[in-house]
C-alpha cells in the first residue's frame, strides 16, 4: 500500500474510534418455562407486566412476570372435578375470571373469581351447564357468559347474577360491541347467531349462519361481526348494528380461530387441516391472500400497533409470524410442545404461547 494511502487509512481508523457508539438494546431471547398441566388460556395485563395462564388438568392459574419470564405464583381455582376453559380479565376492577365446565355436559359449571393483583381466590360461583365466555362491558362493569342455552350478565365486582336471556342450543363465547351496545352469541348446535341488547339482554335478532359457529369477534371500526363456522369452511359477516347477515366468506378449509387488526382493516384466520392462514379485508369481507404456515395452525393473536400476526401451530411446535399489511409470512419460530393458544403483550413487545402438550409457556420477543 502506498505510504499516503496508509496514512489516510490510519487517520480514518483513529477518527472512527473517537466517535461514541450508540448503545443498542439487549436482545431478548425466547424462554420456555413450566406451568400447570395442560394450559388452555392466556390473559395479559400489560401495565403490570403480568400474564395469567389457565391450566385445565391441574385446575389452577399461573401468574407470570412477562419481562422476567418467571412464574410468580400458582393459584388453585377451587373447583376440582371441573374443566377450566376460558379466562377473562377485567383490568379496570383487577378481577380475573375462570369459566369452568362441569364434569360432563349435563352437570353445571362454576365461575372462579380471583383478585388479579395477588391471585387471591375471592369466590367460586355456580354457573349453568356448558358454560362458555366471556366478554366484559367495562362501562357497566358487566361480565357476559353463556350456559344452559342462555346468555347471562354478572356484576364484575361481586359476581352476582343480574339477568339472563334465552339463546339458542349450546351457545358459545359471547362477544361485546361497545359502539353498537350489542352482545353476540354463536349457538353451536342451532347453526345460528343471536344478537342481544347489551343493557337489557333483550334478543333482537337470530340469523342462520354456517355449520357449528363458535368464535366471534367484532370490528367496531368496520361495524362488522365475524363468526367462525368451524365445520362449515366459512366465516359469517354480520352487520353489528342490526345483527343481519351480510356475507358468507368461503375459506380454503374450516377456520380454527380469528383475530382482528382494526387499524388496517384486516383479519387473520388460521385453517388447521390446510396448514394455512387467510388474510381478509374486514370492511368488504374480500379475501386478500391465503398463505402457508406451520403444521395444524389452531390459534392467532395480533399486535395491531406492530402490524404483526402470530399463529400457533399445534403439530409444528412453532409460531408463524405474519406481516398483516403485506399478507406475508416473515418467519417460523420454535416453541414448546403442542402450542394451542397465545396472546400478545404489545406494550412489552412479547408473545405468550401456551404449550398444552408440554405443560409450559413460551415467551417470545415480537422481533428476533
Amino acid at each position: 500500500m502506498p505510504r499516503a494511502s496508509f496514512a489516510c487509512a490510519l487517520l480514518a481508523l483513529l477518527a472512527t474510534s473517537l466517535i461514541p457508539h450508540r448503545a443498542t438494546a439487549p436482545r431478548v431471547a425466547a424462554r420456555t418455562i413450566p406451568v400447570g398441566a395442560f394450559p388452555v388460556a392466556v390473559a395479559v395485563d400489560a401495565p403490570t407486566h403480568r400474564a395469567f395462564i389457565l391450566s385445565q388438568n391441574s385446575d389452577d392459574v399461573s401468574i407470570l412476570d412477562v419481562r422476567a419470564a418467571r412464574v410468580l405464583r400458582t393459584v388453585p381455582l377451587g373447583s376440582p372435578g371441573h374443566l377450566p376453559g376460558d379466562l377473562v380479565l377485567s383490568a379496570r376492577t383487577n378481577t380475573l375470571f375462570s369459566v369452568n365446565e362441569g364434569p360432563d355436559l349435563e352437570k353445571p359449571g362454576t365461575l372462579s373469581v380471583l383478585d388479579a393483583r395477588d391471585g387471591h381466590l375471592r369466590a367460586v360461583l355456580p354457573l349453568g351447564a356448558n358454560p362458555s365466555g366471556g366478554a366484559i362491558d367495562p362501562r357497566r362493569s358487566h361480565l357476559f357468559v353463556t350456559g344452559d342455552a342462555a346468555l347471562s350478565a354478572l356484576d364484575v365486582r361481586s359476581g352476582r347474577l343480574l339477568r339472563s336471556a334465552h339463546s339458542g342450543a349450546l351457545p358459545r363465547d359471547p362477544a361485546f360491541d361497545a359502539r353498537a351496545d350489542r352482545v353476540f352469541v354463536a349457538n353451536d348446535d342451532d347453526n345460528t347467531v343471536t344478537t342481544f341488547d347489551a343493557a337489557t339482554l333483550r334478543p333482537l335478532r337470530t340469523v342462520p349462519v354456517g355449520e357449528s359457529p363458535n368464535t366471534i369477534v367484532v370490528d367496531e371500526r368496520a361495524g362488522h361481526v365475524f363468526v367462525c363456522n368451524s365445520f362449515g369452511g366459512s366465516l359469517a359477516m354480520l352487520d353489528a348494528a342490526s345483527g343481519r347477515l351480510l356475507h358468507t366468506i368461503v375459506l380454503p378449509d374450516n377456520p380454527s380461530d380469528i383475530a382482528l387488526d382494526p387499524p388496517d382493516g384486516r383479519a387473520v384466520v388460521p385453517e388447521q387441516e390446510a396448514h394455512s392462514a387467510t388474510i381478509l379485508d374486514t370492511r368488504t369481507g374480500h379475501i386478500l391472500r391465503t398463505v402457508r404456515v406451520g403444521k395444524e395452525p389452531v390459534a392467532v393473536a395480533i399486535d395491531a400497533r406492530a402490524g404483526l400476526a402470530f399463529v400457533a401451530n399445534l403439530a409444528g411446535n412453532s409460531v408463524s409470524v405474519l406481516d398483516v399489511r403485506t399478507a406475508r409470512v416473515l418467519r417460523e419460530v420454535p416453541v414448546g410442545r403442542g402450542p394451542n393458544t397465545l396472546a400478545v403483550d404489545s406494550q412489552n413487545q412479547r408473545v405468550i404461547v401456551a404449550n398444552s402438550a408440554g405443560n409450559s409457556v413460551t415467551i417470545l420477543p415480537e422481533t428476533p
